[in-house]
């Protein structure tokens, strides 16, 4: 066995004794409360190619998590019930009635579910160790796997039916490959990012931010690494533009396609109209045509599965503004606190994260200062040896 074959096989371990202990751990563990809203939604899906529950997050891991429950021979009562037939989004009830009240065995499907949830750590569990060892050697490619593969956090929500593993995976890769295409830019590069952005696209509405990010990526990449910087920087953006443009209409398009099949467009134009309208107020398409646009176009053939992908992002992006009550630092508001996300990050990482952390930007800090000291414009040469470093 050579040197290498060697140090993927140690890698190989690392990601199968964290999936071992992801599996066991969860084995005897109820659904968290979000898992019974998806894993209903996610048997409909397949089942029915019907999305009418759960729009609020898009349908792949869904579907993922769906596909193994058809072998269950699942009791369908729960698609009789008026949480299916006449309930705007009853994913609550249809869940527990289809898991829990319909004859059906709870546990077989909570660990059926599940199982293909593991598929999103192992690939971002290679792809760090790939990136990370092409970047910097070895020891930094084990290291990061490590400390990604016995992460409590990550072993915890590389267990449910839930989108957050997913959206790290969906990122992560989408990412990585639009940072290759930049480096090489080529059809095939090409064709590749957008395929991952789409994906990135149907895990979870927030990784819309990677469409400010990628064109901020395009823009420092073409004034960094391009000869003609105008002309490099232009290209980026229109290339960038074009992946997103793939990515909606190859991808994202066919999956919301073939989950809004069977959705019948009546039903979806009335669903469509209930949720925009209790986010945005009785007078939505007076003062919006971007919601007119969406409500017009939930009974066209070929824009209702887009349009029916603008509603969940819509009420996504208007759900933080809506009023929930939350316990933090011995007070309950009904709006949230600046101060929740990095203290309860501060408290949830071990000690030796921070450590490590503060080595990293001792390093980082002083990589800058020396790399500023060159020809380049100040500032410019860190991002510079970030650029040569992915070559």
């Amino acid at each position: 066995m050579t040197t290498n074959s060697l140090k993927k096989l140690i890698a190989a371990a690392v990601i199968t004794i964290t999936v071992i202990m992801a599996i066991a751990s969860s084995w005897n563990d109820s659904q968290i409360v979000d898992e019974i809203p998806h894993t209903g939604a996610a048997y409909s899906y397949v089942a029915k190619q019907d999305m009418r529950l759960n729009p609020e997050h898009p349908p792949l891991v869904k579907d993922l998590a769906g596909i193994p429950l058809l072998f269950l021979n699942l009791k369908q009562g729960a698609f009789q019930s008026s949480f299916w037939q006449q309930d705007v989004n009853g994913q609550w009830d249809f869940g527990r009635l289809l898991i829990y009240n319909s004859g059906n065995n709870a546990d077989l499907i909570k660990h059926f579910a599940r199982l293909p949830m593991i598929l999103f750590f192992i690939l971002s569990a290679v792809l760090i160790f790939k990136w990370a060892r092409k970047l910097y050697g070895d020891f930094a490619a084990f290291t990061a796997l490590i400390l990604f593969c016995f992460s409590s956090t990550i072993i915890a929500h590389s267990r449910f039916v839930t989108t957050d593993m997913a959206a790290l995976f969906g990122a992560f890769f989408a990412i990585y490959f639009f940072l290759k295409y930049l480096r090489k830019p080529n059809w095939k590069n090409l064709i590749i990012a957008s395929l991952f952005f789409g994906i990135a696209m149907l895990l979870k509405f927030s990784t819309v931010l990677l469409g400010p990010l990628f064109l901020v990526l395009a823009i420092t990449y073409g004034f960094v690494a391009g000869q003609k910087k105008i002309i490099c920087t232009g290209k980026n953006i229109i290339c960038t533009i074009l992946i997103f443009i793939i990515g909606f209409l190859f991808v994202v398009w066919p999956v919301y396609y073939f989950n809004t099949y069977n959705y019948p467009p009546q039903r979806q134009l009335r669903d469509t109209q209930s949720i925009l309208t209790t986010v945005y107020g009785e007078s939505y398409t007076k003062y919006s045509p971007i919601l007119n646009i969406v409500v017009k176009s939930s009974t066209n053939p070929l824009l209702r599965p887009l349009a029916w992908y603008s509603t969940g992002l819509l009420r996504v992006l208007h759900q933080t503004s809506e009023p929930h009550e939350v316990y933090f630092l011995g007070q309950i508001n009904l709006y949230g606190d600046r101060a929740y996300f990095p203290i309860v990050y501060f408290i949830k990482e071990p000690l030796a994260w921070w450590g490590l952390v503060v080595m990293a930007l001792l390093y980082l800090g002083w990589q800058f200062k020396k790399t500023s000291k060159g020809p380049a414009p100040r500032g410019l040469g860190f991002f510079k040896t970030i650029s040569m470093n992915l070559q």
